[in-house]
């Protein structure tokens, strides 16, 4: 959670005064968290002027703290060294991430400057998509064998901690003599197990929870959530053990995939929070806003060719609206359901029954609303009885095609390797606008005119 503006400012005169009067006691009791929010809201020079007045220690924590885009921007800032070095202490999956929103020169640049090792590691991990479990995976994981001992297992847990400086572990597995992953085992259950307890004995399968490198991400946030896990194994393709995924990476994604929901329902591709890049918002938005626009004229030159008809019967335009926007609304809401499906179904045979359902659904809704329609119609147009028909069948019509559009739509894009959740939301309400009023207009003239 950020801190208050009132607060930033407060701390913003605390350290620009230690930095000035070199109180390295001062810098060291500000949480790292903080120094990051303020570093972010501060002009460069000042960034520079405080991150180079902290230990390397306190630095590295402020910098893990950063929001990933401007970890880059500032390490482009940095003389290159200072940010070999840094990058060089990182986890594997944080370091990463950084590389993928650096420019291809200074990707080469960093590489060729920091450790053999870690850079072999970046190297590795960029070949993975970014959204896969190999592109969240980090390599510092703890790797031990069957056959060993419970006091055997946390031994090497300890040493191999300490020499690789190894955070956030919380669970080890356990290999055969091929070097296959077979089962895993909790540090907390490492810990409280006897000594003499076998590996093989206490530790638990992991065929339900391990995932292998191309797996989407959205899968393994599933997994966190449905077994309550605090990490998970990556495998490639002959089982061995590769990486692990932890559950501060799940969290991002989690977070990441909001922000697409949200664009989703917004009808743009991603929500960019830089208030700054105005050109990348309108190329961002844009294409989606003309497709919406192109449905808008679309209706109203329809419209305009029923003109005559509304003119004879000023009573059919007062439903447009109401047909317009509950088609929307359903097919959206259809949509959104069947592409949620699709991120998190295992295999086919859930969207199908996922589409079944919407379909059902969406039919049962028609049949609802377009009765509600035809009360009221019938109350307040008593004159003109067949208005009331043409209403609530209209309404009927056009939510039964808005809710096969919204449930089948998204399964047609993702076939085509398109992404469902940004393409669906728009192209759903442009043709219900165009559909559900050429079936309401038809309607209108066989049973009112």
């Amino acid at each position: 959670m950020k801190i208050k503006k009132s607060s930033l400012k407060n701390l913003k005169k605390s350290l620009l005064s230690a930095v000035e009067r070199k109180d390295a006691g001062k810098l060291a009791g500000i949480d790292p968290a903080d120094i990051a929010d303020l570093l972010q809201q501060l002009e460069i020079k000042q960034q520079l002027q405080i991150f180079n007045a902290l230990t390397f220690e306190t630095s590295l924590d402020v910098f893990e703290n950063l929001e990933v885009e401007f970890q880059a921007r500032f390490l482009e800032a940095m003389p290159q060294a200072q940010a070999a070095e840094i990058l060089n202490k990182m986890a594997p999956d944080n370091r990463v991430e950084i590389f993928r929103h650096l420019p291809g020169d200074r990707t080469i640049q960093l590489l060729s400057i920091m450790n053999p090792e870690e850079a072999s590691d970046v190297t590795r991990l960029l070949r993975y998509g970014e959204n896969t479990a190999g592109g969240r995976m980090t390599t510092e994981f703890i790797s031990i064998r069957s056959g060993m001992t419970a006091r055997q297992a946390l031994v090497k847990v300890q040493n191999e901690a300490n020499s690789r400086n190894l955070s956030n572990i919380y669970a080890v597995y356990a290999a055969d003599s091929e070097g296959r992953l077979v089962s895993g085992l909790s540090l907390q259950s490492l810990i409280a197990a006897d000594p003499s307890d076998k590996i093989e004995d206490i530790a638990r399968p992991v065929d339900k929870i391990k995932v292998v490198l191309n797996e989407d991400q959205e899968q393994v946030a599933h997994l966190f959530s449905h077994y309550d896990l605090l990490s998970v194994p990556v495998v490639d393709g002959k089982d061995n053990l590769v990486g692990v995924i932890t559950v501060d990476d799940v969290i991002d994604v989690i977070n990441q995939e909001t922000s697409e929901d949200m664009a989703f329902h917004a009808g743009i591709d991603e929500i960019d929070y830089d208030t700054e890049n105005i050109a990348g918002a309108v190329k961002t938005r844009a294409p989606w806003l003309m497709t919406s626009f192109a449905g808008g004229l679309a209706a109203a030159v329809l419209i305009g060719f029923f003109e005559g008809a509304l003119a004879k019967v000023a009573a059919l335009a007062v439903f447009i609206p109401v047909i317009m926007d509950m088609g929307g609304n359903v097919g959206v809401q259809s949509s959104t359901v069947v592409v949620r499906r699709l991120a998190l179904a295992k295999g086919e045979t859930n969207w199908r029954e996922s589409i079944a359902g919407e379909i059902r659904a969406g039919l049962i809704m028609s049949v609802g609303f377009g009765a509600l329609l035809w009360g009221f119609t019938s109350m307040r147009y008593s004159q003109v009885p067949r208005i009331a028909w043409a209403s609530g069948l209209g309404i009927s019509a056009a939510l039964a095609i808005s809710t096969c559009l919204g449930a089948f739509l998204p399964v047609i894009f993702h076939k085509k390797n398109i992404d469902p959740a940004v393409s669906t939301g728009p192209l759903i309400t442009t043709a219900i606008d165009v559909l559900g009023l050429g079936i309401y207009f038809l309607l209108a003239l066989w049973l009112v005119l």
